[in-house]
């Protein structure tokens, strides 16, 4: 019985360290995609209305 709970609370710790490890994981990605964002919002919008001139331009 005793063992059967060390085994127990062993994989239930396990399970924790691995759920924290993947919730690390997922908000580095929510960093680094709100870094993206920032980056794009901050560059001129002159920049911003060429390059979509550009891309008209090749889609045509």
């Amino acid at each position: 019985m005793k063992k059967n709970l060390h085994l127990y609370l062993r994989h239930l710790t396990n399970l924790l360290i691995i759920q924290s490890l993947i919730i690390q994981k997922l908000m580095l990605a929510a960093l680094n995609i709100l870094q993206v964002l920032t980056c794009r919002l901050t560059i001129d919008r002159s920049v911003v209305v060429t390059q979509a001139g550009n891309l008209i331009m090749n889609l045509i």
